[in-house]
């Protein structure tokens, strides 16, 4: 449906009705409430980071830290689950399970392509999953040596592991010790691994994934903000159109929090270097000896890249980030499972004023589950009732997209609401360059003493018209401005389905589209079931 018509909006209110009920087909095993339609969420019990992400084949798999036996955090295995498009998921048997060198905590996976280990087997070669060994016994003791690197291997797409007997990589004396990201260095022509250690990220380099030599620290005190750093990934870039290259190295950090940030807010955030490595050191670039957010939002943590062939550099690389905060992950009021993965993201570089940096979308392959359309340019509000039946059919989440112009740069807010009077509101202010994300009335909040805080986020100042794209799923709002410049991720957990998406405040302001996809659950296709991907 297209209406067209010149507008400004003349009052406070703009409201547009989503005549959608935010549910995917009923009698499925995936329909509990608060159950997320459009993101990976394991069947049952506890999830946290992402791990092991490896594309063999035209298979994504997909590894993450997993508690089988509980909906808290426990004694950590790696769960699995595999996708053809990024987009459906198959869940499969847990990948590895803790044993006498200690419960298994986040890694990496690579192809070894070519047998550096020796692993392969009738012309098999073995994926190589790298983890972290955590000492349960050993940290009971208060010693410092409690994590180690352990390898296993798998020659049947990894469907089942073999594990080394003893860890890669001893401790060196270090605490933290953790996350191992593993990667091919084509010019060096060796394996590097990039480690959170307490005090930054370590360099490793190997000829065959077994034998480790240190190269070099990225200091934490030299560069960067408090908190625990972790999940580091250096992933390298080229720009598409300049062929400019970069580095890019990601690093989790919990807690943290911006400087305009009240007390109360604790972000679980994953954060970014621009640089240059060249198979010893990574040198950040002069314009970012200060990290930046990947995602502003208080729920984007553990973000890490599938690992691609570094011939495919023209490849935007996909990263995928566990979405939930360590302040209240273990709280939030979901029932049999617990913990969810953010929609897969395309990384683009981008210069701008200067100086280069990241933009992150969702993946293209997203946009194959739209099932029904609502356009309307330069919407008028006498007009707006003849969509109350734009969506024909019962959805599973909304993709909303429209672009704002705010002349007198006088504050304004986007707001989703629902029947029940809960309401979550993007306020922007066009004059400082800032917006403000307000959870506070948008569902069940109390779970939580500072889950309703405020989150405030920098735009920045070269922005005029503002484009919105909000990806809204039965308890997810993910929020995408200006393709991708800035994005927020953060958790909602609303009575009922937001049906309502409004403006208020500045009377001058223009809107000069709105798209609404109604989507469909990932779930309501044979894609859900393990049985439908082969090894």
């Amino acid at each position: 449906m297209k209406v067209r018509a010149a507008y400004v909006l003349p009052s406070l209110l703009l409201a547009i009705l989503i005549p959608v009920a935010l549910g995917a087909p009923a009698a499925t095993r995936y329909d509990e409430t608060y159950r997320p339609q459009i993101h990976y969420s394991p069947p049952r019990h506890w999830m946290n980071d992402p791990n092991g992400l490896v594309s063999v084949h035209g298979e994504y798999q997909l590894f993450y830290q997993y508690y089988p036996d509980a909906e808290v955090w426990g004694p950590m295995h790696w769960g699995h689950a595999v996708s053809t498009d990024l987009v459906h998921w198959a869940t499969l048997d847990t990948a590895l399970e803790p044993d006498p060198n200690g419960m298994i905590f986040s890694g990496s996976a690579v192809f070894d392509e070519h047998n550096t280990t020796g692993l392969a087997r009738e012309g098999i070669p073995p994926l190589v999953a790298i983890f972290t060994y955590h000492n349960p016994k050993a940290e009971a003791n208060h010693e410092i040596k409690v994590e180690s690197q352990g390898l296993a291997y798998s020659l049947d797409h990894g469907r089942t592991f073999q594990k080394w007997p003893q860890p890669v990589l001893d401790n060196p004396g270090v605490r933290d010790f953790r996350d191992p990201k593993v990667q091919w260095f084509a010019p060096t022509g060796r394996w590097i691994m990039s480690l959170a250690a307490t005090d930054g990220v370590r360099f490793y380099s190997s000829s065959d994934l077994f034998h480790w030599q240190f190269e070099s620290t990225f200091d934490r005190q030299r560069l960067g903000p408090p908190g625990v750093w972790e999940c580091p990934d250096l992933i390298e870039m080229q720009d598409r159109q300049t062929g400019e290259r970069h580095d890019v190295l990601l690093v989790s950090v919990n807690p943290n929090a911006s400087e305009k940030d009240p007390p109360s807010v604790k972000r679980s955030g994953t954060q970014y270097y621009l640089g240059h490595f060249d198979g010893h050191t990574f040198e950040p670039d002069a314009a970012s000896t200060q990290p930046r957010w990947l995602d502003e939002g208080a729920d984007y943590y553990a973000a890490v890249s599938w690992n691609r062939d570094h011939t495919a550099l023209s490849t935007p690389p996909v990263v995928l980030g566990w979405m939930s905060n360590w302040s209240y992950a273990q709280r939030v009021p979901t029932k049999s499972w617990r913990g969810v993965m953010a929609i897969p993201r395309q990384l683009e570089l981008a210069q701008e004023d200067g100086r280069w940096s990241l933009r992150s979308v969702p993946i293209p392959s997203l946009k194959a589950l739209r099932r029904s359309t609502i356009h309307v340019e330069h919407p008028v509000a006498a007009q707006l009732g003849d969509l109350a039946n734009g969506l024909t059919a019962p959805t599973a989440a909304l993709d909303a997209n429209l672009t704002v112009q705010s002349p007198g740069r006088r504050p304004y807010a986007l707001v989703l609401s629902n029947q029940q009077g809960e309401r979550f509101a993007i306020n922007v202010d066009p004059e400082r360059h800032d917006m403000t994300i307000d959870r506070s009335h948008s569902g069940e909040v109390a779970f939580a003493e500072n889950f309703g805080t405020p989150i405030n986020v920098k735009l920045p100042e070269s922005m005029d018209a503002v484009s919105f794209r909000l990806l809204i799923d039965r308890s997810s709002i993910e929020i995408f401005v200006d393709e991708g410049r800035v994005n927020i991720t953060t958790l909602v957990f609303p009575t009922t389905p937001y049906t309502r998406l409004r403006l208020e405040g500045d009377p001058s302001i223009t809107i000069q589209s709105v798209d609404i996809f109604g989507l469909d659950s990932i779930w309501s296709t044979a894609a859900a079931e393990p049985t439908s991907i082969n090894p």
